[in-house]
């Protein structure tokens, strides 16, 4: 629940009192997040040169990352 009336990046407005609700699922499949490839399993995308580039753990939702 919004605890106050909000404005998302993407302008959309949430009012206060008002659920919100994401699919992760297909969070993980939008093309618009993840490019034209986003159904193909791809783990060089955390890739530079070789190496892992560590991201927040709370920028990719799909893998859920626990608070605790």
């Amino acid at each position: 629940m919004a605890d106050e009336d909000d404005l998302l990046p993407n302008g959309y407005r949430v009012i206060k009192g008002e659920g919100m609700n994401y699919m992760i699922y297909a969070m993980g499949r939008m093309k618009y997040l993840w490019g034209e490839d986003a159904e193909e399993f791809r783990p060089e995308r955390w890739l530079v040169d070789g190496i892992f580039q560590q991201e927040s753990p709370y920028k990719f939702i799909s893998f859920n990352v626990s608070t605790t």
